[in-house]
């Protein structure tokens, strides 16, 4: 995987793209998409992290967060999720009970579109929260079956 100058990832035939970054306005912490990259023999899976990188290095991740993004259906197919061809985790600094497990609460917003719920599980009586580093720290990790490897991803927030 290449990295063009508009941070957009780009495969081999240079179609595949996925949209790096989106800045949350009313906070210090910026999201983006890294590491993308294939794997497996049959089934293949595009694998990638969502990724957290703070102003400062005293905010916590202690937000009940909502991440949504587009995909192809001509890569993926449709309804990812019902068609249970995604599995998100934790990163491995919020892989805790502070953090409720993504994949339980993942949906399909349409046939082309993916929300993953993050954030504290708020029925713990207590919390180990985690901070957000001033370098990208994954938060989570997608990996997507890959129904036709020669269609681009297209991965988009929305």
């Amino acid at each position: 995987m290449k990295v063009k100058q508009q941070g957009y990832y780009i495969n081999h035939d240079s179609t595949n793209s996925i949209k790096r970054s989106k800045h949350i306005s009313s906070e210090t912490i910026t999201f983006e998409f890294n590491n993308a990259h294939q794997t497996g023999v049959g089934p293949f899976y595009f694998e990638f992290d969502l990724m957290a990188i703070c102003i400062d290095t005293l905010t916590f991740f202690d937000h009940n967060s909502s991440f949504a993004f587009k995909y192809s259906n001509a890569a993926f197919g449709d309804s990812i999720v019902s068609r249970h061809h995604v599995t998100v985790t934790k990163g491995h600094r919020y892989n805790d009970t502070t953090y409720y497990d993504p994949n339980l609460y993942k949906s399909d917003f349409n046939d082309s579109m993916i929300i993953v719920p993050f954030g504290i599980n708020l029925a713990l009586s207590s919390w180990n929260r985690t901070r957000v580093l001033n370098i990208p720290d994954t938060i989570l990790h997608f990996k997507i079956e890959v129904q036709d490897c020669s269609q681009p991803v297209d991965i988009l927030w929305n």
